[in-house]
């Protein structure tokens, strides 16, 4: 259930043609700039379209970093908000126990308008060294 009442069918196939839509861009853009391809997880449902770097991408943060400089500059993205972040942020980053992560969370136009518009993430996330043997 929405805001706006039931999820029907229709309602989950107009969000799977937009994810693929965006996708689609997507995957273009990171051909056409040359970046390191990620791993592109569609959602189930009403779920975030979500771009990880993967666990065997040696450079994390530089490709990270690249995906999101490209993205920031395309003219039919804008930063979103991340869910998680009182203020609202559109990116966050952090370290726990050896464990490094980032999060970018942006919304692309699928036409010129203003509408329809899908949201996605990108995300990395890795041991900066291994862990001690007594972790193990």
């Amino acid at each position: 259930m929405s805001l706006f009442g039931d999820v029907d069918d229709n309602d989950r196939r107009r969000k799977q043609r937009q994810n693929l839509s965006a996708l689609t861009t997507l995957v273009q853009l990171g051909a056409k700039q040359k970046l390191p391809p990620l791993n592109w997880r569609l959602p189930e449902g009403y779920g975030t379209l979500c771009g990880e770097v993967g666990i065997f991408h040696e450079r994390h943060r530089e490709t990270f970093e690249a995906w999101h400089a490209a993205l920031s500059k395309l003219r039919r993205v804008e930063p979103g908000k991340l869910g998680f972040r009182s203020d609202g942020a559109p990116r966050a980053e952090g370290t726990r126990d050896g464990k490094t992560w980032m999060i970018a969370v942006f919304k692309l136009r699928l036409t010129e308008h203003t509408w329809p518009v899908c949201e996605f993430v990108i995300q990395a996330e890795w041991y900066e060294d291994e862990p001690a043997e007594a972790t193990r």
